[in-house]
């Protein structure tokens, strides 16, 4: 059963574990998706892709007010050394943990 399938109308917050899993979930769609745009090169940019990707903004946009919006973007898409910088201090955002940490106060 899928993340979404498990997701419960209502609820008011996403627990450290149900984020965890929505994230490992958003990754292996993404590399399946990467296969599929390989062996058919024409598909990338076509809408059924697009709509999961519109899908997994919405959870986020209901779960997370955009502070946490933006770390989880930065984590996703721009983090190549694996930290961010709090107070002149370097602080570690190499796994699901360490980000969770970050944006669990931004959850709605």
């Amino acid at each position: 059963m899928s993340y979404i399938e498990d997701i419960k109308l209502g609820k008011a917050m996403i627990g450290k574990e149900e984020f965890k899993k929505l994230i490992e979930e958003y990754y292996e769609q993404n590399k399946r998706i990467d296969k599929l745009c390989e062996i058919f090169p024409d598909s990338f940019g076509d809408p059924i892709f697009d709509w999961g990707f519109r899908m997994f903004d919405k959870l986020l946009d209901s779960y997370f007010d955009e502070i946490g919006r933006d770390w989880i973007s930065y984590y996703l898409y721009e983090n190549p050394e694996k930290r961010y910088y709090q107070d002149d201090e370097e602080m570690p955002l190499e796994t699901l943990d360490d980000l969770w940490v970050l944006i669990e106060s931004h959850r709605k």
